[in-house]
């Protein structure tokens, strides 16, 4: 009988690599967590990892994952670790086709997505919640048609659909303007107003109210038409002279409505009925306002230039004068130091702006010790306050104040302290420099992540957020508005909101004087709200105040 040699059929396996020993082809060992194969006969004191001699014969997942609980992957070319998610995260598949770890997403008329925009204090005995199917939800005061349904019932103590057309893209942002107008924004970027349109502000081209959402969008007789919006700058004071500022993809600003100190920036006071673009700038990255009458604007361009306009009786325009500026101008002090601007906010009074270096510059006016700087003068120019910020609030209408959140993650505070509303003491003077907030005498407030304030008149409070998805507050409470369970008006150093085993994730003010009251919107979907009721303010049928978070049943 004929004989076939068919070689070496067999792997061997020859256990830990020796460097001092000669391998032939299909012998295994072990490397590093690895086993290898040999590819070459007489194969000696070369390393498993080089592969003109050796083949990965099968991956170990040793030095891959180090962590505890740590999940190992193929990323498509060699094995990689993924950390372990968050409480209440779910593993799921990306569109790379890879894992990771997200909040199980679940559109729905019950859960939100989004709740009123914080930029916006004023909110009259209503609120506003944008939900994950993309729909919209009001409740509380009625008047104005600011609810969107067509009617001005004087009250919804429980949350109402908003009346979009049929096949409305889902909505991702809502704002209400005080007691007088709505706005939207949907996933296309079109933009929606409704409620009183005394000045045009609808977009539509005459002054009758809009009782539903109005795509002003759509209209070509404006100048958003055709373009994408993506952001809005509210305004900071409870009147009722509206006016509208967008941004659009492109980079191009439009106002519509009131212009009686020049907020649209077209050169006049004249008000418009449709909206127009603001001339002079372009490549604009973020929009801002002050008060809602006496309106002061903001638009930091790509490079960091920062422009304003409109009223300036206080010297927030940083002009150096109190003269009214009628269209955009650049900033003397920035331009001339080149100073490059990432942030800028404004308030009624006064304006705040963050550079590349996280330097904090603020002007305007300073009667409480607002500004952090000079005492109690005005100033007509930006001065340097603060350094290492990440982030500024004075969204306050009168009785100024100021929240600094430092990069840090600590909270500092400056102005009118009624109530004990900065936190920084166990005391109601007011501060003309910025003091660390505390949680007590000797610990102060930290890890923050947004800072919220509240109230007009005096009744001022402030609420934090920690990265532990904790709330802080502090001030005045005759409300509930603080959700600590009381409702002393003065509360000195900021202390967690009752809020049992679920993270927040966004915080919202409510309310004007001392009917005050917050939004929090939570991991799983769901809405909680504290303080004033009156009105359906808190949605509930007896209009008692609450001084724990209540959770609004949609």
């Amino acid at each position: 009988m004929a004989t076939v040699t068919l070689g070496k059929i067999a792997f061997a396996w020859r256990g830990l690599f020796d460097p001092n020993f000669s391998y032939a082809a299909q012998d295994v060992v072990h490397y590093n967590g690895s086993a290898y194969v040999c590819t070459v006969d007489d194969t000696q004191g070369v390393l498993p990892t080089v592969t003109a001699a050796w083949d990965l014969f099968a991956q170990g997942a040793r030095d891959i994952a180090s962590g505890a609980g740590e999940l190992v992957f193929h990323d498509g070319s060699t094995l990689a670790a993924l950390t372990p998610g968050e409480t209440g995260q779910v593993l799921t598949i990306s569109a790379q086709g890879l894992p990771e770890w997200s909040i199980l997403t679940v559109r729905s008329g019950t859960k939100a997505l989004a709740i009123q925009d914080a930029e916006q204090p004023f909110m009259y005995r209503r609120g506003a919640a944008v939900m994950t199917d993309g729909s919209v939800r009001w409740w509380g005061r009625g008047e104005n048609w600011m609810h969107g349904t067509g009617n001005q019932t004087a009250d919804r103590s429980y949350p109402v659909s908003v009346a979009f057309p049929p096949n409305t893209p889902a909505i991702k942002y809502i704002c209400g303007a005080h007691d007088f107008a709505s706005v939207a924004i949907d996933a296309n970027g079109q933009f929606w107003v409704w409620g009183q349109n005394d000045y045009g502000d609808v977009g539509r081209g005459d002054t009758a109210d809009q009782r539903v959402p109005y795509n002003a969008s759509g209209n070509s007789s404006n100048s958003i038409y055709g373009k994408v919006v993506i952001a809005y700058a509210p305004m900071a004071s409870p009147q009722n002279y509206i006016s509208h500022m967008v941004l659009c993809s492109d980079g191009t600003v439009h106002t519509c409505g009131y212009n009686g100190y020049g907020q649209l920036g077209q050169g006049d006071t004249t008000n418009r009925y449709n909206f127009v673009q603001v001339p002079m700038l372009s490549n604009i990255v973020q929009i801002a306002r002050g008060g809602e009458r006496y309106t002061s604007c903001y638009a930091i361009k790509a490079d960091g230039t920062l422009y304003s306009w409109g009223y300036n009786a206080e010297g927030q325009l940083g002009s150096g004068d109190t003269t009214q500026r009628n269209i955009p101008m650049t900033l003397p002090y920035f331009a001339n130091n080149s100073i490059e601007i990432k942030r800028v906010g404004g308030s009624r009074q006064y304006a705040w702006a963050i550079d590349t270096n996280n330097k904090l510059y603020t002007w305007g006016y300073n009667g409480y010790g607002n500004l952090g700087h000079s005492g109690t003068s005005n100033n007509y120019s930006p001065t340097q306050a603060l350094t290492n910020v990440a982030d500024c609030n004075s969204r306050c209408e009168s009785y100024h104040r100021t929240y600094v959140l430092r990069t840090d993650g600590t909270v500092w505070a400056t102005g009118d302290n009624s109530y004990g509303c900065l936190g920084v003491a166990a005391d109601t003077t007011d501060r003309s420099s910025f003091t660390q907030c505390r949680i007590n005498a000797s610990t102060p407030l930290t890890n923050i992540t947004k800072i919220i304030q509240g109230g007009t008149g005096s009744y001022n409070y402030a609420v934090a957020l920690d990265d532990e998805g904790i709330c802080w507050s502090v001030g005045y409470s005759g409300n509930g508005q603080l959700g600590r369970g009381t409702y002393d008006g003065t509360n000195y150093y900021f202390a967690p909101v009752l809020i049992h085993r679920r993270r927040v994730v966004d915080i919202a003010p409510l309310g004007t004087g001392s009917e005050g009251g917050v939004l929090f919107l939570l991991d799983d979907g769901q809405v909680y709200q504290t303080g004033y009721a009156g009105e359906a303010q808190l949605p509930e049928d007896d209009s008692e105040n609450i001084s724990v978070p209540m959770q609004v049943i949609f």
